[in-house]
Order: structure tokens, then C-alpha cells, then sequence
């Protein structure tokens, strides 16, 4: 089958499966109904048709069904045909045991209005609608082919809300969707693979569109087991992007990417199942990801304090790379919040409900400018920050042409978030490198940024610059001093790399065979399971540590070193080769470097590379 033809079959299965989900909460379902004046211990009906379920008054509806003897001999069977609550009349059918047969029962109603049909115990609708209109529906969902409410469109610039389904008039109607439907959501195409966010159509007919969102389009995407099911945690990605440019080096060169990332997980979603912890990683973007290593860490602090982790890149400052730091349950927001714009972001930062304080454009300085009160004498200044970036489809193309204007950068160092607080003359100077703000993820996470000490006067005023589109929901400051905590690492009792979802990927190489990876994610060794899009991890991390002790509390996280290859950069092709290895100096690094050629490395490379897509 072509690939042009698998995505029309996808189209039409995402179209199938949404218009049923849709169908349980509009006038357009089948589904059973309690019995009427059956006898459903006799006999089942099933695969009611109602042909058309959309008419003019004066046209006929053909409705059938299949009916089915659940006896062991052969008896007589009464179906009823009830249209409204209505009976319109009955089909005697004489059924062997086990034998079924389709009923077919024809009717034409005159007036405008909705129809329900009962055939013994199952129903369907049918619309009458007057000549010249037809039902719209616009329905949205994700790439799961799962329902998505709430996401507010225009029709024809009138504001309406998914699900959406009316009678109007023939004609031309525009219908635009937002890019995104909620934070972790983001527009990717209709069900015809149309991607442009406007659609204009010709109802002619009943019409059905569907808006398909995809999760946000970054790293693996981590799912955690809450005892039901397995939820959706986060993207894990930390700053592995390899082949990343940066001018702010001198001279400029491509950086040394940082492939650790801290996910916090959820105590309340985090269940146990047959003793252990359970988890999977799923690589649903066309990317090609390099796992070194995967852990569990518990943390064991007392009861009125919170942890959370720093967000590492390659500057961050090693001391404080993935420390865990105690903060107060408790903790005081800023005094003020303002943007380059003038306007008061005070109100959108204060708590965590998912009201954010934005950034406007992608590509030009902006930043939030915060007073933080009066912290002289604090011995811990920390900043806690929850919220994400977007990275929308196409961004690095929109990077790499700002990186190819000399004067961009000319009077800032680097792409990065920084960080600049208020100089004894009242100027804003930077703060040191290696304490500036991390790039926050694709998807909210809440992070510590360390100040202790940054600040140079009793001024404590900061401003957070940055050149991407960045959503802040919580900003608050701790100067509660760092508490006692238990730490425990829990390397993966198991790991088993298999295929989860069709790829459409481009990447070719030696990929990691399908099976168990466990003893290729213990360690940092540059042994790495090596992903495409399609792929998924399954982990399990044995939940062996004695409870924590009275007054203690524990909260879980997921250590990972990953680095990833993204399709369309300029330093590589999109393939496996050259793979990366943990003390190169850049990517792609320089030919007095390499990939360690000693035994170990290239029987791990002849053990476990043999899954070869494309040629060469």
C-alpha cells in the first residue's frame, strides 16, 4: 500500500472514530437502550443502518437491522419498529436456533425535526431538515483519534466551540481553528490532511470535518501507571538537541549538548502494580533519539517542605545540575510582574491555574520584569517557575535565519534565556552565566532557579529575557534554608524497546533491535538505545525502599541522558551516524575526535545496532 493511501486510511479511521466518540453526546449515536416489550434473552438485535440519516421532508428512510436468535431451538419472534415512541408496526420472524436475518423497514416523515428509531432493543437517529440546509459538524481531536472539547473556533467569524453540529443554509463557510487546543495540544491537520488552519467548505450536504491536534511536538513522551491506566506525565528532553549553532561562543560554533533531564512525577498517579512502578516512554515525533541512561530517584523530605529539581543545560552551573532543593509549601509571589509591553502579568503568575503570563513573538528580545520584595539578609534566595515554552512546526527554520543576520545578535551573547538583575547605578547587568533561567519544556514543568547570591545590592528586581514564545503560569520565592532529605536511585528492573505506532519517518541507520535494553540504561557509557519515530520504552522500576519515616514525605522523579537528531538540520542527515558519545566537545565534533572504537563499544554496536533501516 502507498503512503499516500495509508494516510487517507488513517484520515478515514481518525474520521470513524471521532464521529462515534461524538455520537455518545449528540443526536447522531447507536447504542442499546433498555428493553421495550422485547424479550433480548430470545433473541439480540444489532447493526441498525438508518439510510440516509439526514432527508427533506417527503423522503424515505431506509432503516435494517440484523436480528438474531439467542435460543437453542426454533421460535417465533416479534420485532417491533417504534419511530418517536411511536410504534409504526411489527416483523414476525420464525428463527432457527443461533440463525439471524435482517429486518428492513422504510418511512417518510414530512416534518422538519430529529427522529429516533427503536428496532427491537437497539435505536439510531434520522434528521429531517428543510430543502436547502444541511447539518455541519466540526469535531476536533487528537492524533489518537481521541475527542477533544472545549476548543474554541470561528465559523464564518462567529465564535463556536468543538463539538459543534447545526442546521444551516448552503453556501461557502470558513472555519478557522486556533493552534492550539489546550497547552499540550497543538494543531496538525483536518481529516482530508489539509494543514492549514482555515478551511473553507461548500455545504452541499451533511458534513462532517474533524480538527486533528498532535501532543506537543518535542522528545519522548513520558506515561506513568496510576493503577487504571498509564496518564501523561511530559515530554523528557533536557538540552540534547544535537547540532545547535551558537553564536554566542567565541568564535562561533556548534555547542556541546546537555542530555540530562529531572522529571517530577505525580505521587497520585504514580501506582504500584505487582510491587514495581511502571512506565513508558513513547517517541511519537520524527525524531532520532540516543537513551544512555534511565533512573528512578525517591526522595524522602519532611512533610511541610516541597522539593523540586533545577533544568540543566550545558552551562548550568555543575554544582547545581539536577539537585534536589527543599522550598517552602508556602512560598510568596513577587511583588510585581511586568512585561516589555507595559502591562501587569502580576495576576497570571501568582498561582498555578493555567493562566499564563506570555511572551508575544518568537524571534525578538522580550521579558518579564519582577520585584521580588525585600529579601535582604536571606542566606537561600530561590526562584520557583512553572510553565512551558512553544515550539511551534517550523521553528528552526525561523532560528536558523535569525542566527544568519550579523547584527542579531550583536549586542546579546547568546539565544538563551538570561537573566539580569539591578547593577549599584541602577542599570541591568547579567547575571553569571551558569545561574541563568534554563529554557523551560514543551509541556509545564515546575523548576528551581538558584539567585542565591546573584544579586548585587538590597535591589532586588529581576528580569527574565528571552527570545521564544514563553508561557509563565507560577513564579514564586523561597528563602527557606535547604532541609535534610533522603535521596534513593532505582535503576529499571526492566526495559523493553518495541514498536508502538506507525512511523513515517525519513531516518535511516542501525537503530536498537526490538527486546530488552535493561543493562543499556544503567549507566552513563555511551551504550545507547537507539529510537525512531514509532518507538516506545516500557520500564520497570521495582518499589523495593521501606516507607518513608514519621514525618517524612516522598516525592519520585525521573532521571534521563538522552541526546536526539531532529529532521531538516544542517549539520547532519538524518540518520543514526555519527552517533554522539558523552565527552565530545560539540556536535558535530571535530575530526580529532570520535565515537570510542575500544571492543566494548563495538560489540555493544554489533550486539545491539541490527535493526537497519535504509540503505547503505
Amino acid at each position: 500500500m502507498s503512503r499516500a493511501a495509508v494516510k487517507e486510511l488513517q484520515a478515514i479511521l481518525i474520521v470513524d472514530l471521532v464521529i462515534t466518540a461524538f455520537a455518545a453526546a449528540t443526536y447522531f449515536y447507536i447504542c442499546s437502550l433498555p428493553e421495550t416489550n422485547l424479550e433480548p434473552v430470545d433473541f439480540g438485535v444489532q447493526n441498525l443502518l438508518i439510510e440516509p440519516d439526514e432527508v427533506i421532508p417527503g423522503d424515505t428512510v431506509r432503516v435494517s437491522a440484523q436480528v438474531e436468535s439467542l435460543l437453542d431451538e426454533a421460535g417465533n419472534f416479534s420485532i417491533g419498529f417504534v419511530v418517536n415512541g411511536e410504534s409504526l408496526g411489527n416483523e414476525t420472524l420464525q428463527l432457527e436456533g443461533g440463525e439471524s436475518q435482517i429486518v428492513v423497514f422504510n418511512i417518510t416523515e414530512i416534518n422538519v425535526g430529529s427522529y429516533t428509531v427503536n428496532i427491537g432493543n437497539a435505536t439510531g437517529t434520522f434528521r429531517v431538515v428543510a430543502e436547502g440546509t444541511h447539518t455541519l459538524n466540526v469535531l476536533s481531536c487528537s492524533n489518537a483519534s481521541t475527542q477533544i472539547s472545549g476548543v474554541n473556533f470561528t465559523l464564518n467569524g462567529e465564535n463556536c466551540t468543538t463539538p459543534f453540529s447545526e442546521v444551516l443554509g448552503e453556501g461557502e463557510y470558513a472555519i478557522s481553528m486556533p493552534e492550539n487546543s489546550t497547552i499540550y495540544y497543538r494543531f496538525m491537520n483536518w481529516e482530508d490532511n489539509s494543514t492549514g488552519r482555515t478551511r473553507t467548505i461548500s455545504l452541499t450536504d451533511k458534513t462532517t470535518v474533524v480538527a486533528i491536534y498532535g501532543q506537543i511536538q518535542s522528545c519522548p513522551w513520558l506515561y506513568v501507571w496510576n493503577g487504571t491506566s498509564y496518564v501523561f506525565v511530559s515530554e523528557v528532553s533536557g538540552s540534547g538537541y544535537l547540532g545547535y549553532f551558537d553564536r554566542g561562543r567565541t568564535p562561533s560554533a556548534y555547542n556541546k549538548p546537555f542530555p540530562w533531564d529531572y522529571v517530577k512525577l505525580d505521587g497520585t498517579q504514580l501506582q504500584p502494580r505487582d510491587g514495581a512502578f511502571d512506565m513508558v516512554m513513547t517517541q511519537v515525533t520524527n525524531e532520532i533519539i540516543y537513551m544512555d541512561s534511565v533512573w528512578m530517584v525517591m526522595v524522602d523530605h519532611p512533610a511541610d517542605v516541597d522539593v523540586y529539581s533545577t533544568k540543566g543545560t550545558e552551562f548550568t552551573d555543575p554544582n547545581i545540575i539536577g539537585k534536589i532543593y527543599t522550598v517552602s509549601k508556602n512560598p510568596h509571589v513577587p511583588i510585581s510582574c511586568i512585561n516589555d509591553l507595559g502591562e501587569d502579568c502580576l495576576p497570571q503568575i501568582s498561582s498555578v491555574d493555567g493562566e499564563f503570563a506570555s511572551t508575544h513573538t518568537f524571534g525578538e528580545w522580550q521579558y518579564f520584569e519582577l520585584n521580588l520584595g525585600n529579601l535582604t539578609g536571606a542566606k537561600e534566595i530561590k526562584l520557583i517557575v512553572s510553565g512551558y515554552n512553544t515550539w511551534f512546526p517550523g521553528w528552526e527554520k525561523v532560528w536558523v535565519e535569525l542566527l544568519k543576520n550579523p547584527d542579531f545578535l550583536a549586542s546579546q551573547p547568546s539565544v538563551y534565556p538570561y537573566l539580569e538583575v539591578k547593577a549599584e547605578n541602577g542599570s541591568w547587568v547579567r547575571v553569571p552565566k551558569d545561574r541563568d533561567l534554563p529554557e523551560p519544556s514543551a509541556t509545564q514543568r515546575t523548576f528551581i532557579v538558584d539567585l542565591t547570591g546573584v544579586f548585587p545590592t538590597d535591589d532586588f528586581s529581576l528580569r527574565i529575557n528571552t527570545l521564544t514564545l514563553m508561557h509563565l503560569d507560577y513564579i514564586g520565592v523561597d528563602t527557606t534554608q535547604q532541609q535534610n532529605i533522603t535521596v534513593y536511585r532505582v535503576d529499571p528492573s526492566s526495559a523493553n524497546l518495541h514498536q508502538r505506532l506507525i512511523s513515517s519517518s525519513t531516518s535511516t541507520g542501525n537503530f536498537t533491535r526490538y527486546g530488552y535494553v535493561t543493562s543499556l540504561l544503567h549507566s552513563v557509557d555511551d551504550k545507547f538505545v537507539i529510537i525512531r519515530q514509532g518507538d516506545e520504552v516500557s520500564f520497570t522500576f521495582p518499589n523495593d525502599i521501606a516507607p518513608p519515616a514519621e514525618g517524612m514525605e516522598r516525592d519520585y522523579f525521573l532521571y534521563a541522558c538522552m541526546w536526539y537528531k531532529k529532521l531538516g538540520n544542517r549539520a547532519y542527515n538524518f540518520t543514526v551516524e555519527p552517533l554522539p558519545f558523552y565527552n565530545m566537545t560539540s556536535f558535530p565534533y571535530p575530526p580529532t575526535e570520535n565515537y570510542p572504537n575500544d571492543f566494548a563499544h563495538l560489540e555493544y554496536l554489533m550486539e545491539y545496532n541490527t535493526r537497519r533501516i535504509g540503505g547503505g
